[in-house]
């Protein structure tokens, strides 16, 4: 977004907080620092290094509603737009909605929103039939499929790894697998699975 309103010439009044764990942590840091020295009266970075005092301590780096007053005084009059993972979202949109601003608030998350899932919950052995071979490996019942995948060396289609664009949808061949933002178990042999959400529940066997 920053991007094209520099490129258009267009930067609108923006107040910009980056959270990372160190400076060298900040994606893209270069690049930022550089726009807010082109636009120092319209864009103001805050960058906030939560590690920096350390581990025990690195919570208090993190957002909360007195540090947004303190880097962005006027954020209600604002329009607020947010990104990262599901912790902060769910802190910043708290946040908003209790000061009535959640019309204002925009979100896009890294992941999906993923279902709380029960200490009991077990995983199996996985099969990835690919080209007239076979790959078995071990799988706990919370960790995608996909990654199970490319951690065994394999490289599976994916897209957008959080349940969106179905790039990563294999056919289920055989066994059970459970939809992490749902927990809810499927196992129709044929049925497409999408391995960025999907977990093993049993052991199971898919086509890449």
């Amino acid at each position: 977004m920053l991007r094209t309103y520099a490129a258009v010439g267009n930067v609108p009044d923006v107040v910009h907080v980056h959270y990372a764990p160190h400076e060298y942590d900040v994606i893209f840091g270069s690049e930022l620092r550089q726009l807010a020295g082109r636009y120092p009266s319209l864009y103001h970075l805050h960058t906030v290094y939560t590690r920096e005092l350390g581990e025990e301590r690195s919570s208090d780096r993190h957002f909360s509603p007195e540090q947004l007053e303190d880097l962005c005084p006027d954020w209600r009059e604002r329009e607020i737009w947010a990104c990262g993972p599901q912790s902060l979202l769910d802190a910043v949109e708290a946040t908003a909605g209790a000061a009535g601003r959640a019309r204002h608030f925009h979100v896009e998350r890294f992941r999906a929103a993923l279902a709380p899932l029960g200490a009991d919950v077990t995983g199996g052995t996985v099969a990835f039939r690919q080209a007239g071979k076979s790959v078995v490996v071990d799988a706990d019942g919370s960790t995608p499929l996909l990654r199970v995948a490319e951690d065994a060396g394999l490289n599976p289609p994916h897209g957008c790894r959080m349940g969106i664009c179905h790039t990563c949808d294999i056919p289920l061949l055989s066994g059970q697998v459970r939809d992490l933002r749902t927990g809810a178990v499927a196992g129709e042999p044929g049925q497409r699975i999408q391995t960025c959400v999907s977990a093993a529940a049993g052991s199971c066997e898919l086509q890449l």
